[in-house]
């Protein structure tokens, strides 16, 4: 599922803030570096982890008697993929990534209505060849700061340099 190569890569210079507003996009970016003597292509991922507890099932309640708090924590993703990019290296070249999150890729599903906003809250963001945290992962914890708001839905293509 993760894809073998005759090539290795390396992660490093992850470039993440550690403070983000609830109504800003966040730029990503990190070097990833053809490690071998083997021309390849990585597929480069970022992620966004929530810490957040583990559901016991037999402790939720019935559809009708859930609250919007119960209905936010149990829709909310612990790990969810912001961005990925297939990057040819030849052997020993290294690329620039940026990635940027977008509002709509840091919004929660809130309530029972189906309404997206941003929250406060803490987080991390992931970059790596896989969803695993490893070695040649890079993290780095990021803090959303204000209000509650809602996300502007868009796309941004990552960039490779």
């Amino acid at each position: 599922g993760h894809g073998l190569s005759y090539s290795s890569f390396a992660y490093s210079n992850l470039n993440a803030p550690a403070k983000s507003g609830t109504g800003d996009d966040l730029k990503v970016s990190f070097t990833v570096k053809n490690t071998s003597a083997i021309d390849g292509e990585e597929v480069v991922q970022c992620y966004l982890n929530r810490d957040l507890p583990p559901v016991d099932p037999s402790t939720v309640p019935a559809p009708d008697k859930i609250t919007d708090e119960q209905a936010t924590l149990l829709s909310t993703p612990r790990k969810a993929l912001v961005g990925f990019a297939r990057v040819p290296l030849k052997a020993g070249e290294s690329k620039t990534v940026t990635f940027t999150i977008t509002t709509q890729q840091l919004s929660l599903v809130v309530g029972k209505d189906g309404k997206r906003e941003v929250r406060p809250g803490n987080l991390q963001i992931q970059v790596g060849g896989s969803s695993v945290i490893g070695p040649g992962t890079l993290t780095q914890a990021l803090t959303l700061e204000g209000s509650p708001k809602a996300p502007e839905y868009r796309f941004v293509p990552p960039v490779i340099q």
